[in-house]
């Protein structure tokens, strides 16, 4: 009986919804939330919409042949300002799985500053939606939650399973084909083995993903990669044979194996434009980069910051190292602040909806290729899970010679259909086969193992 009274009672509701919008000249969007995201200016919700009318919603239920994918992203635009926070904390709070959503979608011809009713198309995935807000008032006006726990989780996991290609994770793992689901992880296969040389890493069990497992912070899987980078350029500049493994390059020291050769590598590595640090994100190696001395360059359509745990240590490492130089002498180097470029690296990715991706650049992203100022000097490339723009990092650096330290992940073997293994007509369909695909484009390109869980495969040369 109280079931029948709240469903009576939100059909009520409902009615009275509609019955507005057809005076405010609006239309009402009805689904359900099977999967968010929240990042830090936007959030996204996957919501499985319902193409009947509300009272039928409320009496019938809904069968999934009735229903349709809608990705609603909720822009959270700089005009925020203190709001942003606010705005995000609201998103993760209020919009839960399997939880009844209203959506707005209104078509005036009022000059507002937000943008409602921008609805695309996009190539082989779903309609969406883009709307921006400034206020928790415009948020709770364009999409309203209208009953909590309206499906169930087990049904929430069929959509997602159906449509974001998602799977548990458990085990160790590497990225297969499978795009990128805007915040949401991508597909995943089981490793068939560990390599001979992996290095057990401090981490709660399970805790294990496609960058390395939340055991384990991004800023130290950075540290690796600057390291590995400055004892692969003291390699180089040696006369002699460099007395030190690969696999050891990532964990140890480079300025206690040779102090001298350390600070004649740092003045290489700084010299033109410095090390560009491709599909670099918040800028973790470029961080790692800094804290040793080197200049870098992140390049990265993503207008991530640095989380604030990070941002913290990184002003902390630039106050204490500054006031140490006088204690330690000139072999230490201070730290030095990285750049940030908002580019494609090498060229934009086939069927990228750039509406979508960056609606703050209406005429596009611009793309650091070959030709570009920061690329023509740079002393060394660098990519951390550089996901689609990892062939273009291989290729530039083989067409600069240019020093390069690559781990690849994600295969992404439908945007790349022409990518053959060497030596063979089939297609690169796994991660091994991507590996191969790589290292074959020049006979310099060596290949070790870093040590961190997930994908962990570094690809490196100094040609």
């Amino acid at each position: 009986m109280q079931v029948i009274d709240e469903e009576a009672e939100l059909e009520e509701h409902v009615s009275s919804k509609v019955s507005e919008q057809s005076v405010r000249d609006e239309t009402l969007i009805y689904g359900v939330v099977f999967a968010k995201t929240v990042r830090s200016s936007f959030a996204c919700l996957h919501v499985a919409q319902f193409s009947t009318v509300p009272s039928d919603l409320i009496l019938n239920r809904i069968e999934e042949s009735e229903t349709e994918h809608l990705l609603v992203r909720i822009q959270f635009p700089e005009k925020c300002g203190d709001n942003l926070k606010a705005l995000r904390s609201f998103c993760r709070r209020t919009y839960k799985q399997c939880d009844l959503v209203s959506i707005k979608r209104w078509r005036t011809n009022d000059e507002k500053d937000r943008a409602c009713d921008q609805v695309f198309e996009n190539l082989n995935q779903w309609d969406r939606i883009v709307v921006d807000v400034g206020s928790l008032e415009e948020v709770t006006d364009v999409v309203r939650v209208e009953k909590a726990r309206f499906w169930s989780i087990q049904r929430c996991q069929t959509w997602q399973q159906k449509l974001l290609s998602m799977r548990s994770l458990q085990g160790g793992f590497t990225c297969d084909e499978g795009e990128s689901t805007y915040g949401l992880s991508a597909t995943l296969v089981e490793k068939s083995s560990r390599p001979s040389t992996w290095i057990d890493m401090p981490r709660p069990d399970g805790e294990i993903g496609h960058h390395g497992g939340k055991g384990l912070l991004k800023r130290e899987q950075g540290q690796f990669i600057a390291r590995f980078l400055v004892h692969m350029v003291m390699k180089k500049l040696s006369q002699s044979n460099y007395d030190s493994d690969p696999f050891s390059w990532a964990t140890e020291d480079p300025w206690k194996v040779d102090a001298d050769l350390f600070q004649k590598s740092i003045k290489l590595l700084c010299s033109g434009s410095g090390v560009v640090d491709a599909a670099g994100g918040a800028g973790h190696v470029s961080m790692a980069l800094g804290t040793m001395g080197v200049r870098s360059t992140v390049v990265d359509p993503r207008s991530a910051a640095l989380p604030g745990r990070d941002r913290k240590v990184w002003n902390r490492i630039l106050r204490r190292q500054a006031s140490q130089k006088a204690e330690v002498g000139e072999l230490v180097c201070l730290p030095v602040q990285y750049n940030k470029i908002r580019a494609w690296f090498g060229s934009c990715p086939i069927g990228v909806d750039e509406r979508f991706r960056n609606p703050d650049c209406p005429d596009g992203l611009p793309v650091c290729d070959i030709n570009s100022e920061v690329l023509r000097s740079c002393t060394a490339i660098v990519a951390l899970h550089p996901d689609e723009a990892t062939g273009s990092v291989v290729d530039v650096a083989v067409n600069k010679r240019v020093p390069m330290v690559v781990v690849p992940c994600c295969v992404f073997s439908r945007l790349f259909p022409d990518r053959l293994k060497p030596g063979s007509s089939q297609p690169v369909s796994s991660y091994e086969d991507l590996l191969q695909y790589l290292a074959f484009k020049d006979p310099s390109i060596q290949r070790a193992e870093l040590p961190f869980i997930g994908a962990n495969t570094v690809l490196y040369s100094t040609f």
